[in-house]
């Protein structure tokens, strides 16, 4: 069983002088958000208990 975590991200980098002087790193927080609410659901649980059995 496996699932897609096909997330997005999106880097912010600052320069000054031609130099980096900052980065910041943005996702997307709601899509894992998402996938956990997925993961947690009973009908999942039952699913990963019968395939980890194996």
């Amino acid at each position: 069983m496996a699932f897609h975590y096909n997330n997005h991200y999106h880097f912010l980098i600052d320069l000054e002088g031609g130099k980096i002087v900052r980065v910041k790193e943005y996702n997307d927080t709601k899509h894992l958000f998402d996938l956990y609410q997925l993961i947690q659901s009973p009908a999942c649980q039952i699913k990963l208990k019968e395939y980890y059995k194996k």
